[in-house]
């Protein structure tokens, strides 16, 4: 006899509100994973439980990068203005008239000999960076440095362990890593047989809206060029070494990725013990990077950042204790631990 059971809630998300846009427009599909879990077989309560896994997938739409909505359309955006004497006909370009020259209606072109992008050539021998980007110790026109580092928006880790005669999971340890700014997270715990585990994160390069591409740059592309999880088994012992394990979710070698950047990983038999004292350590990840190709056929790579988050599991399997158990409390602490009176009296207390 089965009876079904719906526990449902959701691993990951990448999502956003959905508005009824118009204008330039651009799109992204959502993802939502869910898990259920299910009575496998049922006599007087449940003796087990299996899973299921569904995706649900949905449609969000979004300003295309160098648009802003104006009352549900998107229109061109010019972050710096045209001068006061300029209409805003595409991102970052400006309808100078007759009066005016230059990308904002009045400032001077720069070439490809001192590619200035992203920024503004204000004169020229002077290139000013946009943000998130900067110049490299020693340069003085170029703004190949990304100053912005990757966001690692999700990073959790599942232990678990598993009966395979049973075919069901005992119990797990879910850890997530908070999105509140705080790069390391620490988690005590005083469980410490496990046989398998899943770890994932999630990441992006946000550098904002970026200036119009002048003639003499004829593509870019800047996101995420590098990714990996390590996890690490520090012992207590110092007399056994240390175990780490990568797990690889983008290589340097590859292009640029300009969107979300998700890497998961699945390890069924997890063979290492773990003893009191023991650190579990798990790290993600990310660099960012981009180029971009001149109108001569060059190349310019930028310098990027990286950007991580830690999650570390300390386990301690000793019970607490008091000092008064063992006689080491002294002559300082005399009283009691804890003091039980009645919780209900006649007598009324003033506190003051």
């Amino acid at each position: 006899m089965k009876q079904i059971i719906a526990v449902c809630f959701v691993l990951a998300i990448v999502a956003s509100g959905v508005y009824t846009l118009t204008g330039t427009v651009c799109s992204r599909t959502a993802t939502r994973v869910h898990v259920s879990r299910y009575c496998k077989f049922w006599f007087l309560g449940c003796w087990s439980w299996g899973t299921h896994r569904y995706w649900s997938y949905s449609r969000v739409e979004y300003c295309c990068r160098g648009y802003r909505s104006n009352r549900g359309r998107c229109d061109p955006h010019c972050p710096r203005g045209c001068g006061g004497v300029g209409t805003c006909v595409a991102p970052s370009v400006c309808n100078c008239g007759q009066t005016h020259t230059g990308q904002h209606c009045g400032k001077p072109q720069c070439s490809y000999r001192f590619p200035c992008y992203p920024g503004i050539c204000s004169l020229p021998d002077h290139c000013e960076c946009a943000d998130s980007f900067g110049k490299p110790r020693g340069e003085s026109k170029k703004c190949n440095e990304i100053t912005k580092r990757p966001s690692v928006m999700i990073a959790n880790a599942s232990l678990e362990y598993y009966d395979n005669d049973r075919q069901d999971i005992i119990y797990s340890v879910t850890v997530v890593a908070p999105d509140n700014g705080t790069n390391t997270l620490t988690w005590w715990s005083n469980i410490g047989k496990f046989n398998r585990f899943d770890i994932a994160m999630e990441a992006f390069l946000d550098l904002g809206e970026l200036p119009h591409r002048p003639e003499y740059v004829r593509s870019d592309k800047f996101g995420i060029m590098s990714a990996h999880i390590d996890y690490t088994i520090t012992k207590a012992s110092h007399s056994v070494p240390n175990a780490t394990e990568r797990v690889i979710c983008q290589t340097a070698n590859q292009e640029p990725e300009s969107g979300v950047v998700n890497c998961a990983k699945h390890v069924p038999f997890f063979g290492y013990r773990l003893d009191n004292g023991d650190v579990f350590t798990m790290r993600f990840e990310v660099a960012s990077g981009g180029y971009m190709r001149l109108s001569d056929g060059s190349r310019t790579n930028f310098v990027g950042r990286t950007g991580a988050k830690e999650i570390r599991m300390k386990f301690d399997f000793i019970p607490p204790y008091h000092c008064r158990d063992d006689n080491t409390c002294g002559t300082v602490h005399e009283k009691p631990p804890l003091q039980v009176v009645n919780d209900i009296t006649r007598v009324t207390y003033f506190l003051l």
